[in-house]
Parts: structure tokens; C-alpha cells; sequence
């Protein structure tokens, strides 16, 4: 046989048509071995390529079936190289892995693309991507001009962070600039706590620029609210308004009076838990109005008094000093003009 010659394996009448079977029953060793010290082990096309251009069908260049593992391949530069405009499609069946990358100190799997995805994943109904990891993050995500991971839910959430026993749902760490931004209502169900800052609102002014106000502190949970009256022959009934009632501690609360006219003063004459009464000194007679700011303990929350904080374990400064070091590079691919024919 000369290079270069057709070889057929296999079959009982060597037509170059028929398919060539090889059957092995016992034993672990493959039943055949493909060696090649400087190329492809093993080179298979199906369907039309740049090989054979007159050929038009479509079909597999390798299909794989078995109870276990349908291929198995190792390398120095990567176990399987595909290409195509589906490079690899694999389908898995009654709860299987479509696709499972294994390694032992480097990557299981790696995805890299020019303009598209380096990784898609689709489920109907399960996650698209699951992460997980023993003593590592469970999903690192890296760019260097756009965000290294992007959340996005028609109907749902859009990134959700979830610490289930000890530990923070949500960390964010501006090294050089913000921590977090948000565009949009924000809601926090629990605590709100600032440490080494302070609460502040910016509010545009006429000049064009936003300016700083800042949120007044107390040592214990305070609800205020504040409103206007106006004596009669000097005396008035003051009745608290009953939404900010039904939310405060109404057996006690702070009541401060300012008179807006000439008096011999005012003052709270009695204080139940639904109002107060008010009436000028001196059994006056004034019909002047007032305006009043009651004071009040929210009646949800204890709110203990100058309450010492317990901060939770947060990112430790080495990781800082290291800026969220860049994950390693993705190697390239070889060019495809090195698996082709000459």
C-alpha cells in the first residue's frame, strides 16, 4: 500500500462504502489506538468542508455513544479540539451532563470568543449558570472596560446575593472608585446602619450644583411630625393625626410649642394618647395660632439607647492591597491552518 492509498477496514467485501467496524468484547484497552508524534491522532469530517468542497450533506464528524464516558481525550494543549459553527454539541439524557470539564489544578472548562460570548448557557427552567466552589468563589467575573458581572431579569431580579448561615448577601468594594450605585427605589428590610460616614441627601440647588444635606442623628429611635393650631379664647384641643399614632410609643412623647403672635405664653395642660390640650398663661384669652412638633419613640423596633454594633467580618485589606488581582489569561486556540490538509 502506497502513501496516500484508501485504507478500508472492516468489512466483508472492502467496498470503500460500507462502514468499518471494529469489536472488542473483554478488556479495559481501547480497541483502537491512534498514535501521531507531530500532528492530529485522529482527523474526521463530516458533511461538506474546506477539504471536500463538492460534498453538500450535513452530518457528524464524530458521534460517540456509551453507557459511561462517549469520549475520553487528553493533551498537552486540549484533550479535543472542534471546529465548526457548532464546535462541540453535546446532548445528555434522562438527568446527565451535557458537557463536564474536569481538571485537577487548572481550569475544568474554558470559553473564549472574539466578538461573541466565551461561555452562553441556557435552561428552560433551571439556572443558566450554577457555580460552585469548596474554598473559592463560586462565580468570578472579570472585564476590564465593561462590568465583570451583568444580572438582568424580565420579570424578577436582576442579581440576587444570598448569605444563607453566616455571612453578607451582597459585597460591594470600590477600590479607587464607588462601592455601590444604584438607579432607581432602594429598599432595605432590616437594619441601616453607616459606619465611618453619614447620611446625607443631595438635593439640586439653583445654581446648577447638588448640595449636601445632612440626616439629623439621635441615641434612640425618634419619629417626629409637625403641624399648626390656633387658640380659642385662649385654650385649643389637639388631636394627634392618627397614622403617625398608630406608629409610635403614644403613652409618652415630647410636645414643643411656638406661638405665632403676642401671648402671655403657652403651655400643655393635659396629654392623652390620642392629643393634647393647649392654653395660654396667666388664664389668657388669645385667639393666636401655634404651630406644635411632637416627638415620639417608634413603637416597632426597641431602639436601645447609644446601642453598641456588632460590625460583620467585611473583605480583609491584603485583598484590598491586591485589587481584586485579574483572573490568568485564556489561552488561544491554535490556528485552524495547522489541523489543515498540507
Amino acid at each position: 500500500m502506497a502513501d496516500g492509498d484508501k485504507l478500508i477496514l472492516g468489512t466483508d467485501f472492502n467496498e470503500e462504502n460500507t462502514t468499518t467496524e471494529l469489536t472488542k468484547s473483554v478488556g479495559f484497552l481501547p480497541v483502537l489506538d491512534l498514535f501521531n508524534d507531530n500532528g492530529v491522532g485522529l482527523l474526521s469530517i463530516g458533511g461538506q468542508s474546506v477539504f471536500h468542497g463538492n460534498v453538500v450533506s450535513k452530518g457528524e464528524a464524530v458521534a460517540a455513544f456509551s453507557p459511561g464516558v462517549g469520549v475520553y481525550a487528553t493533551g498537552d494543549d486540549g484533550g479535543v479540539l472542534a471546529v465548526g459553527r457548532v464546535g462541540v454539541d453535546a446532548i445528555s439524557e434522562i438527568g446527565g451532563v451535557g458537557v463536564r470539564g474536569t481538571a485537577t489544578t487548572g481550569r475544568g472548562v474554558v470559553g473564549s470568543s472574539a466578538f461573541g460570548p466565551g461561555v452562553e448557557a441556557n435552561s428552560a427552567s433551571g439556572p443558566g449558570v450554577l457555580g460552585t466552589s469548596g474554598s473559592g468563589h463560586g462565580v468570578n467575573g472579570l472585564s476590564r472596560t465593561r462590568a465583570g458581572v451583568v444580572g438582568t431579569s424580565i420579570n424578577f431580579i436582576g442579581t440576587a446575593g444570598v448569605a444563607i448561615e453566616r455571612g453578607i448577601g451582597v459585597v460591594g468594594i470600590g477600590l479607587q472608585g464607588l462601592a455601590g450605585a444604584f438607579w432607581g427605589d432602594v429598599v432595605v428590610l432590616g437594619d441601616f446602619t453607616v459606619v465611618g460616614g453619614a447620611k446625607s441627601a443631595a438635593v439640586k440647588s439653583p445654581d446648577g450644583f447638588f448640595r449636601r444635606l445632612y440626616a439629623l442623628e439621635s441615641p434612640e429611635s425618634w419619629l417626629e411630625d409637625f403641624a399648626s393650631a390656633k387658640l380659642s379664647k385662649g385654650k385649643c384641643q389637639v388631636k394627634l393625626e392618627r397614622n403617625f399614632a398608630s406608629v409610635i410609643r403614644a403613652d409618652s412623647y415630647h410636645v414643643f410649642l411656638t406661638p405665632k403672635g403676642d401671648s402671655n405664653g403657652l403651655f400643655i395642660s393635659r396629654q392623652t394618647r390620642n392629643g393634647f390640650e393647649v392654653k395660654e398663661q396667666g388664664g389668657g384669652e388669645s385667639n393666636i395660632e401655634f404651630s406644635y412638633r411632637v416627638v415620639a419613640k417608634r413603637k416597632d423596633i426597641a431602639g436601645k439607647r447609644m446601642e453598641k454594633v456588632k460590625l460583620p467580618a467585611m473583605p480583609s485589606m491584603e485583598t484590598k492591597a491586591k485589587k481584586l488581582a485579574p483572573l490568568p489569561e485564556v489561552p488561544k486556540p491554535r490556528p485552524l491552518s495547522q489541523y489543515r490538509k498540507g
